[in-house]
């Protein structure tokens, strides 16, 4: 796991944060700029689908799981050295406008690319990474 911290944190009506790029650049270890940004005014199903398809283009899948989901050693992700997301609510947030956010996960938050470095008050999802096997 290479620490990235974001380089864009979220504006309201400015910009989007991007925490959780910054959490799957840290997990596959990568220090360019291929995973997209979710720029302003663009749909996160949009979004979503290019993510997908850049984490598809460097040889992994991604999944969520939803923590009451969980099945015994799912987190272990033998395929990133035991690193995962963790995403729950930003302590950023308010009541009347809560915000979601994504930590480095490994037995507890690993890292948090936030330059406040405040992590996230509670887990809902877990995003895990598996190799694809691909036939030679």
């Amino acid at each position: 796991m290479i620490p990235v911290k974001q380089k864009r944190v979220h504006e309201e009506n400015v910009t989007n944060g991007d925490c959780w790029r910054s959490c799957i650049e840290s997990i596959l270890e990568i220090t360019s700029d291929s995973i997209p940004y979710w720029e302003m005014g663009e749909e996160f199903e949009e979004h979503y689908d290019k993510m997908m398809s850049s984490i598809s283009d460097l040889g992994f899948a991604y999944h969520e799981v939803l923590v009451k989901d969980l099945q015994i050693n799912e987190l272990i992700s033998p395929d990133t050295y035991g690193y995962c997301l963790a995403i729950g609510l930003s302590p950023r947030g308010t009541e009347t406008d809560p915000m979601r956010h994504s930590v480095v996960w490994k037995n507890g938050i690993a890292f948090d690319p936030h330059p406040s470095n405040e992590g996230i008050l509670n887990v809902d999802t877990f995003g895990i990474f598996n190799k694809i096997l691909r036939e030679a």
